[in-house]
This record gives C-alpha cells, sequence and structure tokens, in this order.
C-alpha cells in the first residue's frame, strides 16, 4: 500500500504548480513503515514499541512504588503555581512517549561511542527519574527529592545534549521534558519551604 501526500511548506499563493511542494512516499510493509523525502527513513515498530513502553513502564512502577500520590500532594501546603494532582497523570505519559520515541531515534543510528554514551546517560536519567516519586511522596525527603532533581535535570540535560548529535530531531522529543523538569525543580523547592 502507498499513499503520496502532498503540502506546501510556507503559505502561498494557490497553485497548481506541485514543484513547489514537498512529497512524501509512505509505505506499509508488515512492520515497517516507510517516510520518504530524499533519504528514506523506516521506522521499525517492535523497536519503537519497547523504546517507549521503557519509560512508561518505569514511571507505572515508580507511581506504585510511590504510594497515594494524590492524597500526599493534595495533604502539602502547595505554593499558587501548583497545578492541580490530575495534570500530572496527563504531562508525565506524555513526556515519557516523547522521551521513548527519542531513544528510538538514537537507537536507530549505526552503532558508535557516541551512541553507546547517549544511551546510558538516557538511562541512568530515567532511574533517576524513577526514583524521585517514591523519595518525594513515599518518603517525604521534599530536601533530598529537590536535590535529587537537580542532579536529574543536569543529566537530562547532557542526554539532550548527547542525543541532539546524533540526530537533532531529538530536541523537539527532549525539550518538553526539560522544561517540565525546571517545573518540577521550582515547585519541589517550593514544598519543601512550606511543609
Amino acid at each position: 500500500m502507498r499513499l503520496r501526500v502532498y503540502y506546501t511548506p510556507k503559505r502561498q499563493a494557490p497553485s497548481n504548480n506541485l514543484n513547489k511542494c514537498y512529497c512524501f512516499v509512505i509505505s506499509y510493509r508488515k512492520e515497517n513503515f516507510v517516510w520518504k523525502r530524499g533519504t528514506p527513513m523506516t521506522i521499525r515498530l517492535k523497536p519503537l514499541a519497547v523504546s517507549v513502553a521503557v519509560p512508561l513502564a518505569g514511571g507505572l512502577l515508580s507511581n506504585w512504588l510511590s504510594g497515594d500520590v494524590r492524597a500526599v500532594y493534595e495533604s502539602l501546603n502547595l505554593p499558587a503555581f501548583a497545578p492541580p494532582a490530575w495534570i500530572f497523570g496527563v504531562v508525565w505519559p506524555l513526556l515519557y512517549l516523547l522521551l521513548g520515541i527519542a531513544a528510538y531515534l538514537i537507537w536507530e543510528k549505526p552503532a558508535s561511542s557516541a551512541r553507546t554514551q547517549a544511551l546510558t546517560f538516557y538511562g541512568v536519567q530515567l532511574l533517576l527519574n524513577f526514583l524521585w516519586s517514591p523519595l518525594f511522596f513515599r518518603f517525604g525527603l521534599f530536601r533530598f527529592a529537590f536535590w535529587e532533581l537537580c542532579a536529574l535535570f543536569a543529566l537530562a540535560a547532557v542526554t539532550a545534549a548527547c542525543f541532539a548529535m546524533l540526530s537533532r530531531r531529538t530536541l523537539w522529543l527532549t525539550a518538553p521534558y526539560l522544561c517540565w523538569l525546571l517545573y518540577a525543580a521550582a515547585l519541589n523547592r517550593a514544598v519543601a519551604a512550606l511543609n
């Protein structure tokens, strides 16, 4: 099955000239999607699914180990900029999805020391990410959790830089995560001061 899609990248006056449009050809074969714009890019569905499942499963395990997160969160003295509890259940899965896609893009690069280093940083920062929630919610170590979150942000920034050196596309996938970590650090700091 082949699907040909045309689009115009910028607003232009209506024209029948398709030379001004980019053309994408998307093919489907068993478990591969092929996206062509100049150089073909093959998306292998099984490795992509594993790459996305790892952070999502880790996030679920971390949440389970943290106890009743919502009850603890709502019992805290919170700053004015604190979001409602349900926001976390929406934001974290989306961020884990983006991280999984970014990791997949790096995994698909040819084997090299740079790729190994980037994926190692990624794995370590994921572990730090999964540790934060139990530290904060189950054990109530707000100050320690803040410093752990600072270390997580630094490592996540290094990971994003390593990813970007191998694939610029990953910048768009890791940027929301870094922004959310900064916000979470500010929130953690405020909670530590108020409780």
